[in-house]
């Protein structure tokens, strides 16, 4: 019994690191912030780094950006320029070869720090990944965005956050080109002298650059 323990030990342990995979990527970012629909618009631009283990059929990501941003608004006198940090980290298990859930938590803070609303929110929902052609594919994603605390206070019943990536990378893969746009939408609420407030806030991020990867 002893070895029959220490050999579905050994297997389960040999199994993951011979699949293990190690991607570092670095991405030029672009961001429309909103903030109470369009009445508060931010655009700006600035850098966006991940790196990637996977092992098996899990991926656990950590990605940072960090963008610049003045504003944007028309009918708006909010031209103050500030600067938006956002983290994020996720793990993905691939049901399929095509087919994936994932779950992970971001966070976005402001400098300064009241310049915009900052968050804090757990990310669930899924995966699709289509090839495209030899060394090229598309992945598409939608998550439910929960559990939601702001900097100012207030509430969301409801957040979204849905994804497009394409990457592309020739002969055996290990150095690829990628394409990536996220959206999010937070139903923010809050209570302004007893009522009842909506303050939605609205976050787009577009991002392009190239991945390394490095083991099996």
């Amino acid at each position: 019994m002893r070895r029959i323990l220490l050999s579905a030990s050994l297997l389960l342990v040999a199994t993951p690191l011979a699949a293990q995979r190690v991607t570092l990527g670095v991405e030029a970012a672009l961001t429309d912030y909103r903030e109470q629909g369009a009445a508060l618009r931010f655009t700006g631009a600035g850098f966006s780094a991940r790196a990637e283990l996977s092992i098996w059929r899990i991926d656990a990501q950590a990605r940072a950006t960090r963008v610049h941003v003045d504003g944007a608004s028309e009918n708006a006198d909010v031209t103050d320029a500030f600067d938006i940090a956002q983290n994020e980290v996720q793990l993905r298990m691939h049901v399929t070869p095509r087919l994936g859930v994932e779950a992970g938590v971001l966070s976005r803070t402001m400098a300064p720090e009241h310049a915009a609303q900052s968050m804090r929110a757990w990310r669930v929902g899924g995966v699709f990944v289509q090839p495209l052609a030899p060394g090229a594919d598309v992945a598409v994603r939608a998550a439910y965005l929960g559990a939601t605390d702001f900097g100012g206070g207030g509430t969301a019943p409801f957040g979204l956050d849905v994804g497009l990536a394409v990457s592309y990378g020739p002969g055996a893969g290990r150095v690829r080109l990628t394409s990536e746009y996220d959206f999010q939408r937070v139903d923010r609420r809050t209570t302004v002298g007893g009522n009842r407030v909506d303050v939605p806030i609205q976050s787009a991020i577009a991002r392009i650059g190239v991945a390394a990867t490095f083991g099996r």
